[in-house]
């Protein structure tokens, strides 16, 4: 069982590598202002294949989502795929994919579960143009809109992962390389064989590099 679990861990890591590539090759041609050629949407292609196959062993979990609910993750997941591919302020899908993707999925995931859970809760005999109460409003009129405190939730979590990537950019190579890895999901056992260094070893740097992150980004915030 470990050794299969440490095996799909691998070969995830393996896909990650595999797309940052093409993700550097992408995003170097459209932020310059360049166009997708045959190769690069070959790359595409690829990228968002990867993710298919990731949203669909996460849609597992969610027995609640159908069918449909997947196709929608999937569609608004390759639509922002393609906004973040041409945003400057992305750079760093090209070393940080697979927590991009988890992410931007989750997010989009949560988002349209609570949607349909809205959705579900608001029955057919609760007409939005009904007069509820005694102030002769309609429903729409008195059902709060959550979409600013979601859009300044999403906001503030952009920003913090902004911030934290431009911490690890100032890291030395050594130490950028291990937390990267580790917040792709490789366990510390496999960065040690990679890196030709000791499982214990490993887990030192981990920890110094995490408290480190946590000062740069407390001092940030004053």
């Amino acid at each position: 069982m470990r050794g299969s679990l440490m095996k799909l861990q691998h070969s995830w890591y393996d896909v990650v590598v595999a797309c940052q590539e093409r993700v550097q090759r992408i995003r170097a041609s459209l932020t310059s202002g360049g166009t997708l050629t045959l190769e690069l949407q070959a790359d595409r292609e690829a990228v968002i294949l990867a993710i298919r196959n990731w949203v669909l062993g996460r849609a597992k979990h969610f027995p609640e989502l159908d069918e449909d609910g997947v196709s929608e993750v999937l569609l608004k997941t390759i639509q922002q795929l393609d906004r973040d591919l041409r945003s400057p302020g992305f750079g760093s899908m090209e070393s940080m994919f697979g927590s991009y993707v988890k992410t931007t999925v989750h997010r989009i995931l949560f988002e349209i579960l609570g949607k349909n859970k809205e959705q579900r809760t608001l029955s057919a005999s609760e007409r939005l143009d009904a007069q509820v109460g005694k102030g002769g409003l309609a429903r729409h009129e008195v059902i709060e809109d959550v979409t600013p405190e979601r859009l300044a939730d999403e906001y503030r979590e952009e920003q913090l992962h902004a911030r934290l990537h431009a911490a690890i950019a100032q890291l030395p190579p050594h130490d950028r390389e291990v937390i990267n890895l580790r917040l792709q999901g490789v366990p510390s056992i496999e960065i040690a064989r990679r890196m030709n260094l000791s499982p214990v070893n490993i887990t030192r740097i981990y920890n110094r590099v995490v408290e480190r992150l946590r000062q740069i980004l407390t001092v940030e915030e004053h």
